[in-house]
């Protein structure tokens, strides 16, 4: 069974399906929720195993490791993975490298899709760090497990990839200038050196 899944994602995986490649491949890994953009109503069980109407706002709405928060991105498409990983060159390489790169979860040789997606990496995961998993939305987690009860909270066997290509891109923030006052800068720069 296992040996027909490998040849499955070999023959149909994330190759096949579009002209990105994988960079980085994570087999095997849990996949659990810890947000809920939507705050679906159709979903109460799910709140109520999550702590209740509203437990996902102040997720949605904190900064990320790729900054926006996803309140603000306006997405269930957001993934969290292993913040150690994440973090292993920098802040500055994060931004560059990772930050809003396309990601694939395949089960069973079928690729988990969501209205809205793709799927990006823009969030670090502290306990994905020590444990096999990744962090998605309520939505996805529904769509990839069919728990519309969220009775487990998370389930297994997920092969992830970290794609070539981009969904999104982040912003490091660093100069926080406004055009005038940028060229208000440049002015008084230009009369010091006089």
């Amino acid at each position: 069974m296992q040996l027909t899944s490998i040849l499955t994602l070999l023959l149909v995986g994330p190759a096949a399906t579009s002209a990105s490649q994988p960079l980085y491949t994570f087999a095997n890994l849990n996949l659990t929720y810890y947000y809920d953009h939507s705050n679906f109503p159709y979903h109460p069980a799910c709140d109520a195993a999550a702590g209740g109407p509203g437990w996902a706002v102040p997720t949605n709405e904190g900064t990320t490791a790729c900054g926006q928060s996803v309140k603000d991105l306006n997405t269930n498409a957001v993934v969290a993975m292993n913040v150690s990983w994440l973090n292993l060159d920098g802040y500055a390489a994060r931004l560059e490298n990772l930050c809003g790169r396309e990601v694939q979860i395949w089960k069973d040789g079928k690729q988990v899709k969501i209205k809205g997606g793709p799927f990006f990496l823009w969030e670090g995961c502290q306990a994905c760090a020590t444990l096999p998993r990744i962090d998605v939305s309520l939505n996805a987690y529904v769509a990839a497990t069919g728990d519309k009860e969220c009775h487990r909270g998370t389930m297994g066997s997920y092969d992830v990839y970290v794609m070539d290509n981009f969904v999104r891109r982040a912003s490091s923030d660093r100069i926080g200038l406004s055009a005038p006052a940028l060229v208000f800068g440049l002015v008084l720069a230009a009369l010091a050196s006089r």
